[in-house]
């Protein structure tokens, strides 16, 4: 793997521009090495970081600006101690395909999407001490992982919505979600959240004034639950089923809810003697409840939802009569 890193500020495109003379390729990292490199073309490569290398030293960006065409990052992003992509083109979508990593210091995004079109992201995305991918509108293909920050989150969004196909993991710090949705931004899940291993460590955490959608299940942690909407804020996260995954923290806190399709919605609780117990929708019509004109005439079963309606006949009622002073003639006789 060689170490690639520009002399001076320019394009990417600008053979000239890198050490040796030439434009990292496959098996190469790019370092910024201090400079501003602004993203030209479509980029094919192992890793961008804006960390120090062998030789190259630390800091620099990686600049998409508001002009040219959309173009393909095929590689790993990994920040520093300063920001990694900026993004700065508000008229197309920038790609990504590889996993993104966010710095150690505070500003140290792996990427920035703050004013930009949006992005389309294939890969997970953690965060350091700082964001993995910040102001994100778009597609995510992948898992979030939080950061290792207080209060900073892996993939963030304040306006537009995410659409991500995968899972959010908590970490290990107070106050940090994997998931973070703020001012008037909104997403959807299609994945499951999990809480991290101390408290206040969310894998959504919604603080918006848009509705967050999960379609899997919140999972409770040890210490913390996996979901928690900020009361203050008009926004919800609707969710459909939660787990206490075998610990006594609730799922989900704050402003949560279920969604409106009861059928689809079921809670895994924890009884005091630490058994689970699964409570399903009381509208549905689970196969081991029998039908109604199974059940005696006026019988009120499945939580009252449901009234029996069988009316026996007198050779039942004789075969019913027979067995119960055959059992009474048992029981004296023994």
């Amino acid at each position: 793997m060689a170490e690639k890193y520009p002399i001076a500020n320019g394009n990417w495109s600008t053979a000239a521009n890198w050490n040796g003379g030439t434009k990292p390729t496959t098996g190469d990292t790019a370092h910024a090495n201090g400079f501003t490199v602004t993203l030209d073309e479509d980029v094919t490569c192992d890793v961008l970081t804006t960390a120090s290398g062998a030789t190259a030293s630390a800091g620099g960006e990686f600049d998409k600006p508001n002009s040219g065409s959309a173009i393909v990052l095929t590689c790993d992003i990994v920040a520093g101690s300063s920001l990694c992509i900026d993004n700065n083109d508000a008229t197309n979508i920038l790609t990504i395909i590889g996993d993104i990593y966010g710095g150690w210091r505070n500003g140290g995004n792996g990427t920035d999407f703050n004013g930009a079109a949006g992005g389309d992201i294939t890969g997970n995305i953690y965060g350091g001490d700082y964001r993995g991918a910040a102001y994100f509108k778009g597609i995510v293909v992948g898992d979030v992982y939080a950061a290792t920050g207080n209060g900073q989150a892996a993939l963030h969004s304040s306006s537009g919505n995410i659409d991500l196909t995968g899972n959010c993991f908590g970490g290990a710090d107070d106050g940090t979600g994997a998931l973070h949705i703020t001012s008037s931004g909104t997403a959807d899940v299609t994945g499951s959240a999990y809480a991290g291993t101390s408290i206040n460590t969310w894998g959504i955490h919604g603080d918006t004034t848009g509705d967050i959608t999960l379609s899997g299940t919140a999972y409770s942690g040890e210490q913390s639950c996996s979901v928690y909407g900020s009361p203050t804020k008009s926004g919800r996260v609707i969710v459909k089923n939660i787990d206490y995954n075998g610990y006594q923290t609730v799922p989900i806190e704050g402003k949560v809810v279920f969604n409106n399709t009861a059928a689809d919605c079921f809670a895994t609780v924890q009884q005091e003697d630490r058994s689970e117990l699964v409570l399903a929708d009381a509208s549905g019509a689970p196969a081991d409840h029998p039908a109604t004109d199974d059940v005696g005439l006026g019988v009120s079963y499945d939580t009252a939802a449901k009234i029996g309606t069988k009316v026996l006949t007198a050779a039942q009622v004789r075969t019913a009569v027979d067995q119960i002073v055959d059992d009474q003639i048992a029981k004296a006789v023994s």
